[in-house]
């Protein structure tokens, strides 16, 4: 097995970071319209959910999707790295996947394209400095790469038929608000979240007397 980062964008004033938050939003909206929001309770729930839980179940959905949309056999979700702080990077998703199966995806790529993209990514300029070479030919026998490397070769592959950019990761994830999942992983996330609902009924209840 080798472990592989995933193409994401991260959870850093992203597409996937707005949807959290318009999931957030929906919680304590007014029942009646839909639209009236109560910051009061959408403030305590920011001060209550452990959004760490919510960004792991959210990548490792993620994944699977990735998996499924581009037929990545056997991609699992392993971990979700996110920084201290988000000044010079974002969040990274790790994933297992066999060798046998980046095999399957070398082959797979059009080498002119791979090469390309290692020479856009990796190419050192200022402010950037690149630990890995530009040139495709010096990275050597693909058993042999790092999990950089494997996810430079899952985004060649995932560009196939279009640019794998923010928009197209989104279109992996647009139902999880529409299924309920990003609302259902945030409820489990925060310990106190009947009590927060039972507030909302509460303030409802004496809004329609």
């Amino acid at each position: 097995m080798a472990i592989v980062t995933v193409p994401f964008s991260g959870f850093y004033n992203s597409l996937h970071d707005s949807e959290i938050d318009r999931a957030l939003e929906s919680m304590f909206a007014d029942r009646d319209t839909g639209t009236e929001r109560n910051e009061g309770l959408e403030s305590a729930l920011h001060i209550a959910c452990n959004f760490r839980q919510v960004f792991v179940n959210y990548a490792a959905k993620y994944v699977k999707q990735f998996a499924a949309e581009f037929g990545v056999d056997g991609l699992k979700f392993e971990s979700l790295a996110s920084p201290k702080e988000y000044n010079f990077s974002t969040d990274v998703i790790y994933a297992t996947v066999t060798k046998k199966e980046l095999t399957r995806i070398y082959k797979a790529v059009k080498w002119a394209d791979l090469a390309a993209l290692v020479k856009s990514k990796f190419t050192s300029c200022d402010g950037f400095h690149s630990f890995y070479s530009p040139d495709l030919a010096e990275w050597g026998p693909i058993n042999e790469w790092d999990h950089n490397q494997y996810g430079t070769l899952l985004e060649c592959f995932a560009n196939a038929n279009a640019e794998f950019d923010q928009y197209a990761e989104y279109s992996l994830c647009e139902d999880f608000s529409g299924n309920g999942d990003i609302e259902r992983w945030i409820g489990d996330a925060t310990p106190n979240i009947q009590r927060l609902y039972k507030i909302q009924e509460y303030l409802e209840t004496r809004k329609a007397r």
